[in-house]
């Protein structure tokens, strides 16, 4: 049987070799680890990318669904009129909106501004899901916002 001080010194030592292993990979890698980075994954090709302008554009056209990649809270103090909330690490609790998805003319995909990683996850598992005709903002709401369009929530009040 360890005796307390022999577990706490191999607790100690364990952790400085993890710390030690850590930092010494760090030095053979040549950016941060995917934990500690935003999430870039690739966009399929059938999905097409348009700036704010563009995804107004649609906007007032009509018939396309937005979809706020965002947690709830965030879409709650602020979003695109008319956006349904699909937060990405909620996605399987959420699957009922697929039906409506997959029967819309158009699904443009934002989250919060271009650092943001949720709407590209987001449009994976949608094309997973077998969601076509998709549209990535990548600027996201800041994108929205800094080219004066409308909100709700936020600055609305």
């Amino acid at each position: 049987m360890n005796s307390p001080r022999d577990t706490l010194l191999g607790m100690v030592t364990l952790f400085c070799l993890s710390l030690s292993l850590g930092l010494f990979t760090r030095l053979f890698l040549p950016e941060a680890p995917p934990l500690f980075t935003a999430y870039h994954g690739s966009v399929s090709e059938e999905v097409q990318i348009v700036d704010p302008t563009g995804a107004h554009r649609i906007f007032e056209e009509g018939g396309a669904v937005f979809v706020d990649a965002r947690e709830l809270e965030r879409y709650e103090y602020e979003h695109i009129p008319g956006a349904i909330n699909l937060p990405v690490d909620d996605f399987e609790e959420h699957k009922s909106e697929l039906i409506y998805l997959r029967t819309a003319h158009q699904v443009v995909v934002y989250c919060e501004d271009i650092q943001c990683g949720a709407s590209r996850k987001l449009l994976e598992l949608l094309t997973k899901n077998q969601v076509r005709d998709l549209v990535l903002m990548p600027e996201g709401l800041e994108g929205w916002v800094d080219h004066g369009y409308p909100t709700l929530g936020g600055r609305d009040g």
